[in-house]
């Protein structure tokens, strides 16, 4: 019987280290847009000033106009800041450009973030999913 105890003890104390790592796991968020004209990602580390992470984009319509990948970050006072527009160098055959490693440092804590893409002659940005910061 003991040895089913302790078993039980070290099968339950690897359950809750499990557990207490999910935490780091759940500090990922990930937001996507995509349409007609383009299709792209950002995933990010949160912190609660700061994210950590990397966006990707697509041309889905060979029309000849590039595309634009931006991070759009949310505060609580509701304002959003507008990162970079980063516009891929591939044509709608050569599938999707990633920007690896990317930092945004805020001094105002994030509420949370969506990626918005553009299509080159446009007015306009089409918005990806919000994603809200679990730290905040």
């Amino acid at each position: 019987m003991a040895t089913r105890t302790a078993a039980a003890g070290a099968l339950a104390a690897g359950l809750i280290v499990g557990l207490s790592a999910s935490p780091a796991a759940a500090a990922t968020g990930r937001s996507d847009v995509c349409d007609t004209y383009l299709c792209g990602s950002g995933t990010f580390t949160w912190g609660t000033h700061k994210l950590k992470g990397a966006m990707s984009i697509k041309d889905n319509e060979c029309n000849g106009k590039g595309v634009a990948i931006a991070i759009l970050v949310y505060h609580f006072d509701g304002i959003a800041e507008r990162g970079a527009l980063r516009w891929t160098p591939y044509n709608c055959h050569q599938g999707y450009y990633l920007w690896p490693n990317l930092e945004w440092n805020d001094s105002k804590k994030i509420k949370g973030f969506r990626v918005v893409g553009k299509q080159e002659g446009e007015d306009y940005y089409h918005a990806g999913s919000y994603v809200d910061n679990p730290l905040t």
